[in-house]
């Protein structure tokens, strides 16, 4: 495993998930969902009367109601497999987000700094030197040093797993 490529795939990906957290919160918080109703509804009140172009809205028969009731559990199954799902992808970016934001309270302010305004904010090295008032190749200095400190941090987090 290439550590280096690594770091800054999780450094480039780090704004993308902080986005998609906020997404899964809302999604957990506000599941779509159907009342039992709905769903007994749309599956028994609509059987035909074959032949004549006519839809029988007053019967119901015992096995339609069967299959709604079975289409409800399935419902409220698939539902909660959802949220399950949601819930764990939610931890697992919140982790890496938690971990990445960590390591770079970690680096001299100078380098994290530099960090987070070229992989965070999306600026170039020029501009960045423009609003810290240092040269580009001081930027890129700063920015390779973070990123081998970042890097010695990963490879124990892995020697560790």
């Amino acid at each position: 495993m290439d550590i280096t490529a690594t770091v800054i795939e999780l450094l480039k990906t780090h704004k993308r998930k902080k986005r998609t957290i906020e997404q899964l919160k809302f999604e957990l918080d506000n599941p779509p969902r159907l009342s039992e109703d709905e769903i007994i509804r749309g599956l028994s009140l609509g059987s035909s009367i074959p032949g004549s172009g006519i839809i029988n809205r007053n019967h119901i028969s015992d096995k339609t109601m069967a299959i709604a009731m079975k289409f409800r559990e399935a419902g409220e199954e698939l539902m909660n497999e959802t949220v399950t799902q949601i819930a764990k992808e939610l931890a697992d970016l919140e982790t890496d987000v938690a971990r990445m934001e960590h390591y770079l309270s970690l680096l001299q302010e100078k380098y994290a700094t530099v960090i987070r305004m070229y992989y965070f904010n999306g600026l170039q090295n020029l501009q960045i030197a423009e609003k810290l008032g240092i040269t580009v190749p001081t930027v890129i200095y700063r920015k390779n040093a973070a990123t081998k400190e970042l890097v010695a941090m990963y490879e124990l987090l892995y020697s560790v797993k």
